[in-house]
């Protein structure tokens, strides 16, 4: 259930985002969805008042599928060391890769000029490390902890720097760091969804408009267009010296996040018309929205969806057992007392020690510890 409604609310995630909801009732809406879409994931459990919705026929056939024997486990439970190992895989890549990364940051120069100390004094409260290599594509900020702001090798003036140094500096005041790798482990982890990818890219997206509005905010109105004239400066020499590559998984990822022409396109229209003061009208809406997508979440922990078999027949407190019962759905399971136990569409229907006879010859057996092991995973 918490990875349904991780899917579904990162689907609606994705559909206002690009139907520019921002561009009318603000940020707050989108951001308050990203939060619960984060939560519903972490947080699974069921609450006193969560009503059971059974299903005897999908949930019971896809629950026969996953504890279908398959050699010594079940294909549940090596689907789901497929998935951990994936998941242990993908985690581990991605810190490695983060710790080289800050390593190879360390050895490089800081950049020191007049000219970016200037531009640094107008941007930014305190020291920033700068770092100037070929092997950047874009601006982008490293650093949990201490900024160091990384540009390509390009042609900068002192106000395109300023600015370049403003958006990267306030992606480290909004501790955009943090936020990217929780949501890229979220990712790592549900590395089978598509919905977890398409998650990560609305979600950073969606801090880069953030990060422009807060941006703007610290800057006169004036400044506002020359703002956006940077942005596209910096795609253009990056473009003419072909030195980035224009998918939409690299480039959100890092500083201005210019990945494809309709989302630069959002981000200009976006970032200007939240400097306008919004009509009351929009803002009460913008509530009502937040409301709703609360309620939406409240409900997800409302109902949940089990698999029901029928009630077996019983007579003087025995199961009476049908032939097909017998056939297609019998389990035995090998105790360490000798006996065998037999399950009959996972219901216990007593032991047996002779299993040489049929229906009992021909039923799938399988170890005590096996079957305990399947049943609480």
């Amino acid at each position: 259930m918490a990875v349904f409604w991780f899917s579904l609310l990162g689907g609606v995630l994705a559909a206002v985002r690009r139907r520019n909801l921002p561009l009318r009732y603000g940020l707050i809406p989108v951001l308050f969805l990203g939060i619960l879409l984060l939560i519903r994931v972490f947080f699974a459990f069921e609450l006193p008042f969560t009503q059971v919705l059974d299903s005897d026929w999908v949930l019971v056939q896809a629950q026969r599928f996953w504890t279908a024997p398959f050699l010594f486990l079940s294909v549940g439970q090596w689907l789901l060391c497929v998935w951990l190992a994936g998941a242990a895989i993908g985690i581990v890549r991605f810190w490695l890769r983060l710790a080289q990364d800050m390593k190879g940051l360390k050895r490089l120069p800081r950049a020191c000029s007049p000219q970016l100390e200037q531009a640094v004094q107008k941007a930014a409260e305190k020291e920033l490390d700068i770092v100037v290599t070929e092997t950047a594509t874009v601006p982008y900020v490293a650093g949990f902890f201490k900024p160091t702001v990384v540009l390509p090798a390009f042609d900068y003036d002192v106000e395109m720097l300023e600015l370049i140094l403003r958006h990267e500096y306030q992606h480290f005041l909004n501790r955009d760091q943090w936020k990217k790798t929780l949501i890229h482990l979220v990712r790592l982890l549900f590395w089978w969804n598509p919905m977890a990818i398409l998650v990560q890219k609305e979600m950073d997206q969606t801090l880069e408009l953030l990060c422009d509005y807060r941006t703007l905010k610290k800057l006169p109105p004036e400044r506002h267009c020359e703002y956006f004239s940077a942005i596209l400066k910096l795609c253009r020499q990056a473009i003419e010296q072909k030195k980035a590559v224009f998918s939409f998984a690299a480039l959100a990822l890092k500083g201005f996040g210019c990945d494809a022409r309709s989302l630069l396109q959002q981000r200009i229209e976006v970032g200007l018309a939240l400097q306008k003061n919004r009509p009351l009208r929009d803002r009460i809406v913008a509530a009502l929205i937040c409301v709703a997508l609360a309620a939406i979440f409240a409900l997800s922990y409302a109902f949940v969806f089990q698999p029901r078999y029928p009630a077996p027949e019983m007579e003087d407190g025995y199961v009476i057992l049908g032939s097909e019962d017998l056939q297609n759905n019998m389990i035995l399971v090998e105790r360490n007392d000798g006996l065998y136990e037999v399950f009959v569409n996972n219901i216990s229907t007593g032991t047996i020690q002779d299993i040489s006879q049929e229906p009992f010859a021909s039923a799938p057996i399988i170890s005590e510890k096996i079957w305990k092991w399947g049943k609480l995973s």
